[in-house]
């Protein structure tokens, strides 16, 4: 595994994205409050216009070889 460091502002605008996509799902209307819900969303797009500062994200890369 290859520890990387992101930019918050990346991986906050991905992971809003997300769950602007997935907050419509069935389970997650019914597992997660909606008004929280749009709370992370406001919270993760203000961090990647940069209007909240987070520090860089560390994430664990793994890589998979296929050989013939």
């Amino acid at each position: 595994m290859l520890p990387l460091l992101l930019p918050a502002q990346s991986m906050a605008r991905l992971h809003a994205m997300n769950a602007a996509t997935w907050r419509h799902d069935a389970f997650a209307r019914a597992a997660f409050d909606a008004a929280e819900v749009d709370q992370v969303i406001a919270q993760l797009t203000a961090v990647a216009e940069g209007i909240i500062y987070a520090p860089p994200v560390q994430v664990l890369m793994r890589q998979l070889v296929l050989a013939k």
